[in-house]
C-alpha cells in the first residue's frame, strides 16, 4: 500500500530532515526530493509516497494514453504521468493520466487547473488510496469524471480487466457503472461521441473497450 511519511506533527523519514520546517511539506519541498523509484505527492502538507509501478500497470497506462489521444479533439490534451497537478502549495497529485483543456496547459510548469478526466490504473501499492483518499480529493476539487482501471490478473489468469466510471453529480463522484471483460465497456469521454477509442488488450476474453 502507499506509504505516508512526514506530516504536520513533524514526523520524518530518514534523509528528509530540514524540510517542512513549519510542520507541513510544500511544493517547494517536492522540488528537492531525490529522483528515485518513488512517486512523491502531497495531501494537505503530508507526503504520499508510492513505489514505481510494474510493467503491466505501465503497459495499460501507455495504451490508454494512445486511445485517449485518438479520441480527444484539438482543444483537449492528454497528459501522461509523471506530470504534477498542483492544487495548492500543500496539495500536489501525479495522476496516471489526465485530460485537460489545451488552454490550461503550461509547458513550463505544473498543471494548476481542473482536469476534465482523471484516470488511475490500479496497482497493489495504490489501490486503496485511489479508491478512498484520491477519490475524496478529486471530488472536493471538482473533477467531473474519474476512471479507476483494474488491469486484471496475469495473462491466462481468471481476473479480467475492469473499468469503474465515477462522475461528479450532486457534489459527489458517483459510480456510473462497472463492467468486466467482454463484450467491453463503453463510457462517454469528455470528447465528441463520434470519436471513439478502440479496445485495450487484444487477447480473447480479456478485451476492455473504452468509449
Amino acid at each position: 500500500m502507499a506509504v505516508s511519511i512526514g506530516d504536520r506533527t513533524g514526523t520524518r523519514a530518514p534523509g528528509l530532515d530540514g524540510l517542512a520546517a513549519d510542520g507541513a511539506f510544500t511544493w517547494d519541498d517536492l522540488q528537492t526530493m531525490p529522483e528515485d523509484r518513488f512517486r512523491w505527492e502531497l495531501v494537505d502538507g503530508q507526503l504520499l509516497v508510492t513505489p514505481s509501478p510494474a510493467g503491466r500497470h505501465q503497459g495499460v497506462v501507455g495504451e490508454l494514453y494512445l486511445l485517449l489521444r485518438l479520441a480527444c479533439p484539438g482543444d483537449l490534451r492528454v497528459m501522461l504521468s509523471p506530470y504534477d497537478w498542483k492544487l495548492s502549495a500543500h496539495t500536489v497529485f501525479v495522476p496516471d493520466l489526465m485530460v485537460i483543456r489545451q488552454a490550461d496547459f503550461d509547458p513550463g510548469g505544473p498543471f494548476t487547473g481542473v482536469p476534465l478526466l482523471v484516470v488511475e490504473v490500479r496497482s497493489p501499492s495504490t489501490a486503496a488510496t485511489d479508491r478512498t483518499l484520491k477519490r475524496q480529493q478529486y471530488e472536493q476539487h471538482g473533477v467531473p469524471a474519474y476512471w479507476l482501471v483494474d488491469p486484471g490478473g496475469p495473462a491466462g489468469g481468471h481476473q479480467r480487466p475492469s473499468l469503474t466510471v465515477l462522475r461528479l453529480r450532486d457534489g459527489g463522484l458517483r459510480r456510473g457503472g462497472r463492467r468486466r471483460g467482454r463484450p467491453g465497456v463503453r463510457r462517454r469521454l469528455p470528447v465528441p461521441r463520434h470519436r471513439r477509442p478502440g479496445p485495450i488488450g487484444g487477447r480473447r476474453g480479456r478485451r476492455l473497450r473504452y468509449a
